[in-house]
């Protein structure tokens, strides 16, 4: 059977390279974002710059996993990373699934979405608290 498992630097890159490609989303396609993300985006009021900010915030999440994934050694630095990430993602998540529920975001996006963050959050908190890599 094959045995499939992520190190922590390798799952730090995944979470990294994930903030990372929503911060380019965000910064420089912000008009799309909104159509995508909101399922009434006719009616809630666009605006660019929060979605160029909120970019930006996602882009230096994104850089910082990249470079701790990168650093040799400082293993409790990285497992610290992991955690932090594992603890954003599911309370992104959390809040993906909650204003769906609300009718404030499309489920057709969001949904598949939430999963994909809940997925990688859960996972990096699993590595965050794993004690060794055997």
């Amino acid at each position: 059977m094959v045995q499939f498992e992520l190190s922590d630097d390798a799952l730090l890159k995944v979470s990294g390279v994930l903030a990372s490609s929503l911060a380019v989303k965000l910064s420089c396609a912000p008009g799309f974002s909104h159509r995508q993300f909101f399922a009434k985006h006719e009616t809630i009021p666009r605006n660019d710059t929060l979605f160029q900010y909120l970019g930006v915030a996602a882009g230096g999440v994104g850089i910082t996993q990249l470079a701790v994934s990168a650093a040799e050694g400082s293993r409790p630095a990285k497992k610290n990373a992991l955690k932090a990430a594992g603890l954003t993602w599911l309370v992104c998540a959390g809040m993906d699934y909650y204003n769906v529920g609300q009718g404030t975001l499309a489920p057709h996006y969001t949904v598949p979405a939430a999963s994909l963050l809940a997925g990688v959050g859960a996972l990096c908190l699993y590595r965050g608290f794993k004690k060794d890599d055997s």
